[in-house]
């Protein structure tokens, strides 16, 4: 099991950061769903705000990755660590939601 922390920012503006939790299996989709999406890629972070990736390499260096132990993998389920802004949202880049039909035939 994995602990994301997304830390970034904005237009030197507006920090931001994120959370979330993956198991090693869709940690492992993830960093492939990564590679499928076409770069570079402007991801909003808000209304109006957005903040622009050049390569997968890019956004991972935003996002901290630890392990989370044993004996807090339990209590880590119970919880939601789902928090904040996520510019691609780990969920959607495992689906494929960030992938055109035309990308994948690429």
């Amino acid at each position: 099991m994995k602990l994301l922390i997304l830390e970034d920012n904005w237009a030197d503006e507006i920090d931001f950061s994120a959370t979330t939790v993956l198991s090693d299996e869709d940690y492992e989709k993830f960093l492939l769903g990564l590679d499928k999406i076409r770069w570079p890629r402007e991801c909003y972070i808000g209304t109006n705000e957005e903040v622009q990736y050049e390569s997968a390499k890019d956004f991972l260096e935003c996002i901290n990755v630890h392990d989370v132990p044993k004996e807090a993998q339990a209590f880590v389920k119970k919880v939601d660590l789902e928090l904040g802004p996520w510019p691609l949202e780990p969920g959607s880049v495992i689906s494929g939601k960030y992938v055109s039909e035309d990308e994948e035939a690429a």
